[in-house]
């Protein structure tokens, strides 16, 4: 399901990237950020002392069209939470929850914790 005002664009796969505490691959993106990569939440609040002050030093730009989590489709509806992760449409979302439940919440509460309001 395509949202009108996107247009669909050919994605080349991202690379994977390496965890910066502890080198093993395929880490996430800091979600405050996007710049610094952690394969699990301990890494991410072992690092975090460190990181903070650099953290917002970078504008936060994620360029569209995002990729669905699932599948190879547009991802063009963001996570309700934490909009880091974008899905084709609520089939997609449905099965990907279990996996993306955790990382959700601890991104969530890291971008409360960058950004009190």
């Amino acid at each position: 399901m395509q949202h009108p005002d996107e247009e669909l664009y050919e994605l080349e796969p991202e690379p994977p990237h390496a965890c910066e505490v502890c080198g093993k691959m395929n880490a996430l993106p800091c979600p405050a950020c996007m710049r610094v990569y952690y394969c699990s939440v301990p890494c991410q609040f072992k690092h975090i002392a460190e990181h903070m002050p650099n953290c917002h030093s970078r504008p936060r730009y994620r360029a569209p069209p995002a990729r669905c989590a699932v599948c190879p489709n547009q991802g063009v509806f963001p996570c309700g939470n934490c909009q880091n992760i974008r899905y084709c449409g609520p089939d997609c979302q449905r099965k990907h929850c279990a996996a993306h439940r955790l990382a959700c919440r601890v991104d969530h509460e890291l971008l409360y914790l960058l950004n009190p309001v």
